[in-house]
């Protein structure tokens, strides 16, 4: 692809409108085949096969992406990972671990990666929420992802799994061991989203009379977020919505992050990793709309998960020493579950950021498969 080495948006302009003309009903899964034939066993079987799935739930447009990786020998695994996404991404963002992390195969496990409902290359329906409550809102927007997790598990017959999950998929798969305690062996959130408190949240605004005879460290926190930014979340305007309505901007305004935030990479899987995002990125909006019930503006959980950490189950937390989200608070989590009980540990992994697994991942995949072992 040409790109320019400087600007906000390093993709040119005739490679964006190829990128954007040249886009089919089915080069979304080719585009998805060429990053994960970086890891040379998706095309070239040795021990491990890898196979992509596309697995059919009960109702209207619910449908899964996979992709499994087991034993070219057929040998059924007695252990399961399942490695699940960040918001709006999809399982080819793990394209540099799947090679480290299936090492597994040799000792028995099988290695599933999943698209969220909603996102990625999986099944679009129409996102709704019907309740009413704030807090029943917050339940049934959760229940739309984690339904389909439980009903895809029950499909492949696993009876406990291992949880390896980022971001926003990390969330949901703290609700998800919460909720099937008994399916949920082991617990890995890499830069969870929503483990803090929200410090700007009050449940009641006090009255400007009640705010004045209240001592100053009482008052909650202003947002410092600008007000159009808390508007359009609170609105659920979806990022998504710019690439879709750029046309053929729109893989110019996707380089504004493959190109900058991730251009410690090859430029081979820049390019791949730009096709592959542009892509999932510009499909229908639908579990992405999720969000801003999930979370407030900051994103802050609307339902904290800090006294959540399950201890049920072993669990790490991971977190890049360059993170956006809150380390400390993890860390926090952590000490929370183990202080009633649970066996959970909070680990930085050094020279990376939010997206620990891609930053640097043969300390991610070590830190995995110490845990898991």
């Amino acid at each position: 692809m040409a790109t320019t080495s400087t600007g906000r948006f390093p993709l040119g302009y005739s490679a964006s409108l190829a990128q954007w003309w040249g886009t089919t009903s089915t080069s979304g899964l080719a585009t998805q085949n060429r990053i994960l034939e970086i890891s040379k066993f998706f095309t070239k079987p040795d021990h491990r096969t890898a196979i992509q799935s596309f697995v059919t739930l009960t109702g209207r447009d619910r449908v899964l992406n996979e992709v499994h990786i087991r034993a070219t020998d057929g040998k059924p695994a007695t252990s399961n990972m399942v490695i699940l996404h960040g918001y709006g991404a999809g399982l080819g963002l793990f394209f540099r671990n799947f090679e480290g992390l299936s090492s597994l195969v040799t000792r028995g496990w099988g290695i599933y990666a999943l698209d969220l409902l909603g996102m990625g290359l999986s099944s679009r329906p129409a996102f709704k929420v019907h309740a009413k409550d704030p807090v029943a809102k917050v339940r049934e927007a959760e229940d739309f992802f984690l339904d389909a997790i439980e009903e895809w598990r029950e499909i492949r017959r696993l009876e406990q799994i291992v949880l390896v999950a980022h971001s926003l998929g990390g969330y949901l798969a703290t609700r998800y061991a919460n909720k099937y305690p008994d399916r949920v062996e082991k617990l890995v959130l890499v830069s969870p989203v929503g483990i803090p408190k929200n410090p700007y949240h009050t449940e009641t605004p006090p009255t400007t009379v009640a705010s004045e005879l209240e001592p100053p460290e009482s008052k909650p926190a202003v947002q410092p977020l600008p007000r159009w930014v808390t508007t359009l979340w609170e609105a659920n305007v979806s990022p998504f919505s710019f690439v879709r309505f750029g046309t053929v901007f729109g893989p110019k305004v996707v380089s504004a992050w493959t190109y900058r935030r991730f251009g410690h990479l090859s430029l081979e899987e820049r390019d791949l990793l730009h096709a592959y995002a542009y892509e999932i990125f510009r499909r229908k909006g639908s579990g992405e709309y999720a969000l801003a019930y999930l979370l407030a503006p900051g994103a802050y959980a609307r339902d904290h998960l800090l006294n959540s950490i399950p201890t049920h189950c072993k669990t790490l937390l991971l977190y890049g020493d360059r993170d956006w989200m809150d380390v400390k608070a993890g860390a926090q989590a952590s000490s929370i579950a183990r202080s009633k009980g649970g066996d959970s540990q909070c680990e930085v992994i050094s020279d990376a950021g939010h997206h620990v697994y891609l930053d640097n991942p043969a300390d991610f995949n070590a830190a995995v498969l110490d845990f898991v072992k």
